[in-house]
């Protein structure tokens, strides 16, 4: 212990004299105060801040959601932050030490003060070795090293209905007009407006652009305090609305109540029927006071709760699928308000837990992290990832998710919720969804002899592939012909997972594709799904549609 407050000793005189004219004896013995006392001695996994002035009698400090009153006394304020590689909301104190008894006083709280900007580190941080947790049932890396095949199943909700609508769904159109995305990152404050949060966002962006395609203008992105030219990170740095390095600005709009529904109402009218949205949130979040179970996500200086989101949300009307991807703190809590027919939810953590950043620089946070380099097939530095565990040549969603709660060895627990529109089928659902959208649609077959035909318009020169399965577990099989007159034949022989093995040919902008009965159980109508990937550089587009 002595060795311990000798070496904060000497780094709390340097901080000292940086903040006050002279040191202070005074502030040395708070400090050893809330040390020895609070901390017993050990202030290993806490993080210490002191205002950097003594406080007046009687002084308010203001939470993010509460204030205190402190003592009618003159002394010295300090800030534990607990675990400080959560975000918040999580476990942090507030200790007054007061100058004239060193007596001192202990508040719980679970966000720092208003007025975090003046508080300054004391002494050095010791992190605490985190746990791995142990709730992975199957390994996956980063190397490029695929996932075990069966990895998916259990992440599908079998019992989710679909959408009242699903009939008048017909269409597949994978195209770049489209795919739209709302990206959010809150900060709440210049304090806490980690540099991972603009990371996690970036690193999403170019993803979105650049390698699926997304147009610009159909990428809402609400940071911060926008386009704001003051700081608004630690140590007077002001985020780049450049997110992607072209010199062009990305963020569009500071991260509030009212913008979000600004998004949403102009999402309402642009979105119909054969659109796809992903939303994504990454910051601080917490849990509602008033509602147990909801959670709430933390906007530049205040917050919107899980039931008032999904109001905003829920102005989209026409869609065909919208997935949720959400990092912050308690995200678990947005579960029950978002779900729903047609979408598909994921959080990094249950309603009653923290999220974490990842280590050892904490430069991004971690389920996002790994989610985002699934869903992209590559790192930030540009190392290869393989998530794709069924090898058919795109990461859905539910691979991604697989990937992501495989490798993320926070004290977190991810959650998922599958409702989309062909969800009943526990190997189809969000296993046929991607950020480029849908590309599975079910398919009806009325006798042997009858066939259906799909009408499909793609990019010049991308590889299509096309793929059959059966609809339950009648064993019924299929064959696919492909091509510019269906000329191109794959029978239902050989499998990725239980989908059978693909016709393949080379676009030539207008395809047809042609199913017929193989063998089964000849029990008519049969019923049966068809895939559709289209593989090769951004800006790729890809309509379907059944024809009579």
């Amino acid at each position: 212990m002595k060795k311990f407050l000798l070496s904060v000793t000497v780094f709390l005189v340097f901080s000292i004299t940086t903040v006050f004219a002279e040191p202070q004896p005074g502030v040395r013995q708070a400090f050893e105060t809330v040390v020895g006392q609070v901390l017993q001695g050990d202030a290993t996994g806490t993080r210490i801040y002191c205002l950097a002035n003594v406080t007046s009698p009687g002084m308010t400090v203001r939470s993010w959601k509460h204030s205190l009153t402190l003592p009618d006394s003159a002394g010295y304020l300090f800030f534990l932050d607990d675990l400080p590689e959560a975000n918040w909301e999580h476990p942090a104190r507030l200790v007054f030490v007061d100058a004239s008894t060193w007596a001192h006083q202990v508040w719980q709280m679970t966000t720092p003060p208003k007025n975090f900007i003046d508080f300054i580190p004391m002494g050095e941080y010791i992190p605490r070795e985190r746990a791995t947790a142990q709730r992975t049932r199957f390994k996956a890396d980063l190397s490029g090293r695929p996932l075990e095949a069966d990895s998916i199943q259990s992440f599908s909700n079998a019992s989710a209905a679909a959408p009242d609508s699903a009939e008048a769904r017909t269409m597949l159109n994978l195209g770049p007009n489209h795919k739209y995305a709302v990206i959010i990152n809150g900060g709440y404050d210049r304090s806490n407006n980690h540099v991972r949060y603009w990371n996690d966002i970036s690193f999403l962006y170019k993803v979105l652009k650049n390698i699926c395609g997304y147009k610009p203008a159909n990428i809402y992105v609400l940071s911060g305090d926008g386009t704001n030219p003051a700081p608004d990170r630690p140590g007077g740095v002001n985020s780049s609305t450049d997110l992607d390095g072209d010199g062009r600005l990305d963020i569009d709009y500071s991260a509030t109540r009212a913008n979000i529904g600004l998004v949403f109402d102009k999402l309402a009218q642009r979105m119909d029927s054969n659109d796809f949205l992903f939303v994504f949130t990454t910051d601080h979040g917490g849990q509602d006071e008033k509602t147990p179970g909801m959670g709430i996500l933390y906007l530049w200086e205040e917050y919107i709760n899980a039931a008032d989101f999904a109001a905003q949300v829920n102005k989209i009307q026409s869609y065909d699928t919208i997935v949720f991807a959400m990092e912050q703190c308690f995200s678990g809590g947005f579960k029950n308000y978002l779900s729903g027919p047609g979408r598909v939810f994921m959080s990094a953590a249950s309603s009653t837990e923290y999220s974490w950043a990842m280590g050892p620089d904490y430069q991004y946070d971690e389920f996002s992290y790994y989610l985002t380099c699934a869903l992209a097939g590559v790192r930030p530095d540009g190392a290869y990832v393989n998530a794709d565990s069924d090898g058919d040549g795109v990461t859905s969603f539910a691979e991604a998710y697989a990937f992501a709660a495989a490798n993320d060895t926070a004290d977190e627990t991810p959650q998922f919720d599958d409702q989309s529109l062909l969800a009943a089928d526990p190997n189809v659902g969000a296993g046929a969804i991607s950020l480029d959208g849908r590309f599975c649609m079910p398919f009806t077959l009325d006798a042997a002899d009858s066939t259906i035909d799909y009408s499909i318009s793609a990019s010049f020169g991308k590889l299509l592939k096309v793929y059959v399965k059966d609809s339950g577990t009648s064993g019924d099989r299929w064959r696919v012909s492909l091509g510019r007159t269906a000329s191109l034949t794959a029978d239902a022989s050989g499998s990725t997972r239980s989908w059978f093995s693909p016709a393949v040919t080379t676009c030539a902008r207008t395809q047809m594709a042609r199913v017929s009965y193989a063998n089964g159980n000849n029990l008519f109508p049969a019923t049966g799904y068809i895939k559709f990937v289209l593989q090769g550089a951004r800006n790729k587009s890809l309509a379907v549609v059944p024809t009579p």
